[in-house]
């Protein structure tokens, strides 16, 4: 049976400290991990935004990884279309094309 002058001796004080701890650094460390990766992509420019119609944008329209990319809006007068789309280095960018150059997606993903 513990005594209270187990709990107060400096030994036993600090054993119980840094099990506590690891358990909570145990406890913590993936979802802290995941959070840091996921800001990390998406302040490099990795992640492409929530919003937006899934459209192909060919490649008269610039060299880009794969076409897949999201409508995000279109000018008033329907000849400009930004989209967010990956280049070749895997970073989205975010710009203007001709809407000649952007189709709708559709079938399978």
């Amino acid at each position: 049976m513990r005594t209270p002058d187990d709990l107060r001796s400096p030994a036993r004080r600090s054993s119980l400290a840094c099990g506590s701890l690891r358990e909570t650094c145990a406890r913590c460390a993936k979802p802290a991990l995941a959070a840091a990766l996921l800001a990390v992509l998406a302040l490099a420019g990795c992640l492409l935004p929530n919003g937006g119609t899934p459209v192909l944008v060919d490649s008269r329209a610039g060299s880009f990884w794969s076409g897949k990319g999201l409508l995000l809006e279109v000018s008033p007068d329907q000849k400009r279309c930004k989209v967010a789309i990956r280049d070749s280095a895997l970073f989205v960018h975010r710009l203007w094309v001709d809407c000649v150059t952007v189709h709708p997606r559709a079938g399978r993903e």
